[in-house]
């Protein structure tokens, strides 16, 4: 790693001009540890703990079937939540992530082991998180995934897809052309956009 090593050594280098401020964000990396040690820093997970917290109290503490499973095995019932905080470093997507799965387990009928197994396995790092997703696809939804991205990355040179947009390409080419131009009800567009 003596790219990160240079790297780190060169925005230190050019932050010793006077009229210079530099802001910068990266996993604790030790090549960056050891050249930043002197400068103020801060860690993302100290600043987010909380929040994670909170939203694994919202979104998986308060799931009335977690709630079932930790009155079931109140030994290993706070494992998930403390494990999620814990490898988080800070990273609410990944933490979004990991409950999405977690909740999908539950509602298979997954025990708390069951649980924390697939916790476990889950990476920590969210190009494997993506790579693993994508893996975990059966056929069919991986057809439907290629044909999404390929738009959305065919799309980003002229302009964004909109979640409508792409909820029309799931439901078909014919279905959008013999939709008729209405205003969508809210709860249809809620539930397209979710």
């Amino acid at each position: 790693m003596a790219i990160l090593l240079k790297f780190s050594k060169f925005i230190v280098e050019i932050s010793q001009y006077p009229n210079i401020k530099i802001c910068v964000s990266s996993r604790l990396w030790p090549e960056f540890e050891d050249t930043f040690n002197l400068h103020p820093w801060l860690r993302l997970e100290d600043l987010t703990h909380s929040d994670i917290q909170l939203f694994l109290s919202e979104n998986l503490n308060r799931n009335m079937m977690f709630a079932t499973l930790q009155d079931e095995s109140s030994i290993e019932s706070a494992r998930p939540s403390l494990e999620i905080t814990e490898k988080a470093s800070g990273v609410f997507l990944w933490v979004r992530l990991v409950v999405n799965s977690l909740l999908e387990g539950i509602r298979e009928g997954d025990k708390i082991s069951i649980l924390l197994q697939r916790l476990r396995a889950l990476p920590e790092d969210l190009e494997m998180f993506f790579q693993h997703i994508i893996e975990d696809l059966t056929d069919s939804h991986r057809e439907e995934a290629s044909r999404l991205f390929q738009v959305v990355d065919y799309a980003r040179d002229k302009r964004p897809s909109t979640l409508i947009e792409l909820s029309f390409l799931e439901e078909g080419s014919e279905a959008a052309i013999a939709a008729d131009i209405v205003h969508l009800p809210y709860e249809k567009l809620k539930h397209t956009q979710t």
